[in-house]
């Protein structure tokens, strides 16, 4: 059986390092840190334990309360590990580490009121191109099935011959499905409104002379409101000059009675 090579003699030859280390001995870190702030240890938790609910709040969005006491003890120590350099200015530690990105992953960023503005926008514009590109393809949609309508009615039933009576009564009735079809696109888009001389058909001549009479007296109209506007105001200058001259009479019959009593 072989024996072992190795030495059970409690003193080895050559190896004059200690068996065993002191646990805290890699964190006896005596390097001055900025601003001559001191070290941190799990005593000076109850001193700084505002500062500690703050940055946990701040950084880690936890509540201090929410944790057990030896959690918190272990995470103070934690902190004290990573080398966080806390600078004492006036009472108060301030950190002045930027955040990692760990840091910036845990917390959220809220969008301000132009970015919320800015997305409400945004959607209604969406919203109104939606809807106009819908009715867009409403409105081919129904010219196609008319014309295909117009074309089957052709081939069922035949024109009638040109110049002739029944052909003028196509036309009118052509004239007239065109008119309705319009002010039915027009009524849903919102934009024109039509008669309904217009639309199922009238006297056209008669119609000229009567928008003819029409503009004529809202001209006539317009005119007159306008001579009146003009009166008023001319009256109303003449009101203000008549005052104006009135106080400038008075003021000069007072300096007048006063420069008689001064100089006789």
């Amino acid at each position: 059986m072989p024996r072992d090579s190795r030495s059970h003699s409690p003193y080895r030859h050559g190896d004059h390092r200690p068996h065993k280390r002191s646990r805290y001995e890699h964190n006896d870190d005596k390097r001055p840190l900025p601003f001559s702030a001191s070290q941190l240890s799990k005593h000076d938790l109850d001193k700084y334990r505002p500062l500690f609910a703050l940055y946990l709040d701040l950084q880690k969005r936890l509540d201090i309360e929410d944790l057990e006491a030896g959690e918190s003890v272990t995470r103070s120590l934690k902190e004290e590990k990573k080398k966080l350099p806390l600078v004492s200015m006036q009472g108060v530690l301030v950190t002045i580490a930027h955040a990692g990105r760990r840091s910036r992953r845990l917390v959220a960023i809220e969008p301000s009121v132009d970015e919320l503005k800015a997305r409400r926008e945004e959607a209604a514009d969406d919203a109104r191109s939606a809807q106009e590109q819908q009715r867009d393809a409403l409105r081919v949609d129904r010219r196609v099935e008319k014309k295909v309508q117009k074309e089957r009615l052709d081939d069922l039933v035949p024109r009638a011959e040109p110049g002739s009576r029944e052909r003028h009564l196509e036309k009118k009735r052509e004239a007239n499905m065109s008119n309705r079809a319009f002010a039915q696109s027009a009524h849903e888009a919102g934009d024109v409104e039509l008669k309904d001389s217009d639309v199922m058909g009238g006297d056209t001549l008669s119609e000229l002379k009567q928008m003819k009479q029409h503009e004529e007296r809202k001209k006539n109209e317009r005119e007159l409101r306008r001579e009146e506007m003009l009166r008023a105001r001319r009256a109303e200058r003449e009101e203000r000059g008549r005052l104006l001259r009135e106080k400038e009479d008075k003021t000069m019959e007072y300096l007048r009675g006063l420069a008689r009593e001064r100089f006789g």
